[in-house]
C-alpha cells in the first residue's frame, strides 16, 4: 500500500507536467494576426485607475492617439476613490467616471461604471490599466479580431519594465514562455485562453450571458470561468501587444502572486466540480482544461517538486521512488522547454540567457502559498 502511495504521489506531479508540455506544442505554430478590414465596430475603451496620477498620462495619451475612427471609440478613465490628481490627469486626454466610494475591487469598480454608462448592443469592451503603454493601432487590431468572429479576445500580455530589476526579469520570461505554451497553445486548440485582467476585450452579448463583472480576489479568472460555462472561449491574438508593469521587488512578488493563488483556490470551491462536470456531460476538453488548470500549481513549482524527488530518488534509491535519471530528465524538460519556446517568438538573446533567473520564482513558491493563507487583507 506504501508503495502505491509513493507511486500515485509521484505521479501527481509528473502527469500535470507532460500534459503540459504536449498541450504546450501546440503553441510553437504562430497564426497569422487578425486582418485588417473597413467593418465599422464601436469600441468602449475603459481604465480603473486608484491613485495613479504617475502613471495615467502614459495609457490616457496612448488612447487618445489611437488610429481608429473616434466617432466609433470612446475612452473612459474609472477615477476609483482617488486622493491625488488621477482624474485631473487624465481628463486633459479622455473621459474620467469619479467613483467616490465602494467596494475596494477593481470588478466592483468596472460594474458600477457600466451601471452608469450601459453598453450599447453593438458595443465592445476593452479593458486596460493605468500603468499599460499600447501602439497607436492597438484598438484597430482588437476590434479586428471582434470582427473575425471572437466574442472575447485577449492581447499578448507584454512586459514594460523586464530590467527593471532581477525578479522583473524572471516574471518577464515567465511571461513571454507562457504566452506561447499556455496562451497561444490553447487557442491553436479552440480551447480559451486565460484572461490577464487587461488587454482583454468582451462584446456585450459574452459580457451578459457570463453575469458581468464581480468583486471576485481575481475577478479576470473568475469571469473567464463564467464565461466558459456559458460557451465563450477567449481567443489570443499574439500580435497585438500591450505593455504592462511588473513588480521589481521579492515582497511586491509575494504579495501580487499571494492574491493569485488565493483567488484560485476561491474559484476551485466556486466552480471546480462544476468546470469538470460540464466538460464529462458536454464532451468539452476545453472546460477539462480549465478545470486542470484551476487545481494544479505554476510549471515552475512543478519542475522544482519533481527535482526534489530526483534527488531523494538518488539518496534513498530503495524508498520506492521512480529511478532518479527518469524523474530528473522530467525536471529537465520541464525546467529547459520555455527557452525554445522564447527562441521561436524571437525574444533577444540577452534575456534567453538570463533564464535561469527564473528560479527565483519556484524558490519563492513557499512563502507565496504561507502568505496567501495568512495576510489578512487585499488593496
Amino acid at each position: 500500500m506504501l508503495r502505491v502511495l509513493i507511486w500515485l504521489g509521484q505521479f501527481l506531479f509528473v502527469g500535470p507536467a507532460l500534459y503540459s508540455l504536449t498541450v504546450a506544442l501546440w503553441g510553437i505554430r504562430t497564426p497569422s494576426g487578425p486582418v485588417l478590414n473597413g467593418r465599422r465596430r464601436r469600441i468602449r475603451a475603459v481604465v480603473t485607475a486608484r491613485n495613479e496620477a504617475a502613471v495615467i498620462g502614459g495609457i490616457a495619451s496612448d488612447l487618445a492617439a489611437q488610429e481608429y475612427p473616434s466617432d466609433l471609440l470612446r475612452v473612459c478613465v474609472i477615477a476609483d476613490r482617488c486622493t491625488d490628481d488621477t482624474a485631473g490627469i487624465a481628463r486633459s486626454f479622455v473621459e474620467v467616471a469619479e467613483r467616490r466610494s465602494g467596494e475596494g475591487a477593481k470588478g466592483a469598480a468596472i460594474s458600477w461604471y457600466l451601471d452608469q454608462a450601459p453598453l450599447a448592443d453593438d458595443e465592445a469592451l476593452l479593458i486596460l490599466d493605468a500603468d499599460n503603454r499600447i501602439a497607436p493601432d492597438y484598438v484597430q487590431g482588437v476590434a479586428c479580431g471582434l470582427d473575425e468572429g471572437a466574442d472575447v479576445i485577449q492581447t499578448y500580455l507584454d512586459v514594460a519594465n523586464p530590467q527593471g530589476s532581477v525578479i522583473a526579469t524572471a516574471t518577464a520570461l515567465t511571461y513571454w514562455a507562457s504566452n506561447r505554451m499556455v496562451q497561444l497553445a490553447r487557442s491553436n486548440i479552440g480551447w480559451s485562453c486565460d484572461l490577464g485582467g487587461t488587454g482583454m476585450a468582451f462584446t456585450k452579448r459574452a459580457l451578459d450571458d457570463a453575469g458581468g463583472f464581480t468583486d471576485d480576489l481575481t475577478d479576470d479568472a473568475a469571469l473567464n470561468v463564467r464565461l466558459n460555462l456559458a460557451g465563450y472561449r477567449a481567443r489570443w491574438l499574439h500580435s497585438v501587444r500591450v505593455f504592462d508593469e511588473k513588480p521589481t521587488g521579492a515582497k511586491s512578488t509575494v504579495t501580487q502572486r499571494a492574491r493569485w493563488v488565493r483567488g484560485k483556490r476561491e474559484l476551485q470551491r466556486a466552480y471546480g466540480w462544476s468546470l469538470v462536470r460540464a466538460g464529462v456531460t458536454q464532451r468539452q476538453p476545453a472546460l477539462l482544461d480549465l478545470a486542470f488548470r484551476l487545481y494544479t500549481p505554476g510549471r515552475s513549482a512543478i519542475a522544482l517538486a519533481i527535482g526534489i524527488l530526483a534527488a531523494l530518488s538518488w539518496v534513498f534509491p530503495h524508498f520506492g521512488l521512480w529511478p532518479w535519471w527518469l524523474l530528473g530528465g522530467v525536471a529537465g524538460v520541464a525546467v529547459c522547454a520555455p527557452m525554445l519556446f522564447l527562441a521561436v517568438d524571437r525574444v533577444p538573446v540577452r534575456y534567453i540567457v538570463r533564464y535561469p533567473y527564473v528560479v527565483l520564482i519556484a524558490l519563492l513558491w513557499v512563502p507565496i502559498r504561507i502568505a496567501s493563507r495568512l495576510l489578512p487583507t487585499w488593496k
